[in-house]
């Protein structure tokens, strides 16, 4: 049964907060029905309708890539100590998978290159000494926070949230190279890292109340090898914009879920899309 410590503030006793630790186990977490980063952001860029098919009526699976599994047990493995796999060099179906299965219950299976993967990020981590400080010292790894925005449940699991109130992030990615840390912006637009950094602040805020100043910060590590590590600061100007987004689709999942009505993707209106610049370039047919 999920437990909501509620957060007392250290310098009045206060205890008037919007949030408070979860106290669940990961299963308890994953399976709790309040709305999480992920699903907010399937809100934002899907259509409501998408959100209440996935996560009311449950009739849409999840996609679940191998980058994110390796990802997953590179968390377990960095903030946790936990070994969270075993290696089978064989096909993932038949006997000998089954049997492998059933030997190991709880662990994931890879393939010996899928290892040499995870622990060459691992240690391309440990070379950066400020990344690798981020992530063992200073704070609390997997923090699940419960809270309450716009008359929304919401639930959310920092990787790292330091004493000093700093969010910290740790972000696989391809990219690699002196322009890594720029390329990794399109990682942030595309994934929605920056709408996912806003709704942790949120969290975090309503845990601790807020406070100017404090920061949040991924710390990458490129699955190309040398397996090179930054640590990359959210720009103020994401900062903001994010926020505001979050905002205002937490706004509108309260008033879906209040009224029971869920649009579809511009629900009947006739879209005007703008072509981008390349197609209206002149081609080597000769068009304009």
């Amino acid at each position: 049964m999920e437990q909501v410590r509620g957060n007392t503030d250290r310098d009045t006793g206060s205890t008037e907060r919007d949030g408070g630790i979860l106290e669940v186990t990961r299963e308890e977490y994953d399976a709790s029905e309040r709305v999480r980063s992920t699903a907010l952001k399937e809100f934002m860029s899907e259509c409501p309708y998408y959100y209440y098919r996935k996560y009311v009526v449950k009739d849409i699976p999840s996609k679940w890539s191998e980058e994110m599994s390796l990802g997953t047990l590179l968390h377990s493995l960095v903030l946790e100590d936990n070994i969270e796999w075993v290696v089978f060099d064989g096909v993932k179906k038949g006997k000998k998978y089954e049997e492998a299965l059933d030997s190991n219950p709880g662990m994931t299976l890879i393939k010996p290159d899928a290892e040499k993967k995870i622990l060459g990020m691992a240690e391309g981590l440990l070379r950066n000494e400020a990344a690798w400080s981020l992530l063992r010292d200073g704070g609390f790894s997997e923090q699940a926070i419960g809270f309450e925005k716009h008359g929304v449940q919401c639930k959310a699991l920092l990787d790292r949230l330091l004493f000093s109130g700093d969010i910290v992030d740790l972000k696989t990615t391809r990219q690699h190279g002196k322009d890594a840390s720029n390329l990794f912006l399109r990682d942030v637009h595309n994934y929605g890292y920056h709408h996912s950094a806003a709704y942790y602040e949120m969290a975090r805020d309503a845990l601790m109340g807020y406070q100017p100043g404090r920061d949040f910060l991924w710390v990458c590590v490129s699955a190309t090898p040398p397996h090179s590590c930054w640590i990359q600061r959210l720009p103020d100007q994401l900062r903001e914009t994010a926020a505001r987004d979050v905002e205002n689709a937490l706004v509108l999942l309260n008033q879906c879920m209040t009224n029971d009505e869920w649009p579809e993707l511009h629900d009947g209106e006739i879209v005007d899309a703008m072509p981008p610049m390349w197609m209206l370039e002149k081609n080597d047919y000769g068009y304009e």
